[in-house]
């Protein structure tokens, strides 16, 4: 499970709005642009080598740091599989 900024307890609640996705993380609200970030940096992949094992360009993978998309439906599985997440950690 990724802990971000010193949180002890998982996420419990997510809201949406348009591209930018909230979540509360203990008492931090983060966008799902800093979780999906902060993950990737977790596995140590750069941008590149993420894009790369979800067969996407490497700009995709920026739109999605800089919450200016977010992935579609069919990308969420594989996503939460290469950065090891389970998809309550980035949805509720």
């Amino acid at each position: 499970m990724l802990m971000l900024c010193g949180a002890t307890e998982p996420c419990f609640f997510v809201r949406g709005f348009g591209c930018a996705l909230f979540i509360l993380w203990g008492k931090t609200v983060m966008s799902f642009a800093e979780v999906f970030r902060a993950a990737r940096k977790e596995k140590k992949l750069t941008q590149q080598q993420l894009a790369d094992e979800l067969e996407m360009d490497r700009s995709v993978i920026s739109h999605y740091e800089r919450g200016k998309s977010t992935p579609n439906f069919d990308s969420i599985p594989k996503i939460c599989k290469i950065l090891d997440l389970k998809y309550d950690d980035i949805f509720d």
